[in-house]
């Protein structure tokens, strides 16, 4: 799945998943009522120091990422959440979410 089809997927409320590296890949899903994107990372990829850097960033920072949600499942693995921006605001908007996902997981390097 391309981008921008994610995207409009994503916007619609319904499940889809847009894979932008091996074990790596953003999914459309519902946390705590609310309809959101979520950078998942398959177990295995990251090491225990990256997890931990992670962590470090999102308590360190706090009010940059007051907003993004962490958990870690050990099926799927790790997983950073953000709910959706409203409707007013654009797709812009989701490309802020998923490049500071993308930062505070540490794969900036995995951006368009």
């Amino acid at each position: 799945m391309e981008k921008h089809a994610f995207y409009t997927q994503l916007l619609a409320g319904q499940a889809a998943t847009w894979s932008i590296a091996e074990g790596v890949c953003f999914a459309s899903c519902r946390e705590h009522l609310e309809w959101g994107m979520a950078l998942r990372i398959q177990r295995g990829v990251l090491t225990r120091e990256q997890t931990r850097q992670i962590l470090a960033r999102r308590f360190t920072d706090a009010e940059r990422y007051q907003n993004y949600l962490l958990s870690l499942d050990p099926r799927c693995g790790f997983a950073i959440w953000h709910a959706l921006p409203t409707l007013s605001e654009s797709v812009k908007s989701l490309d802020g979410i998923q490049q500071q996902q993308l930062v505070l997981a540490g794969l900036e390097s995995l951006t368009e």
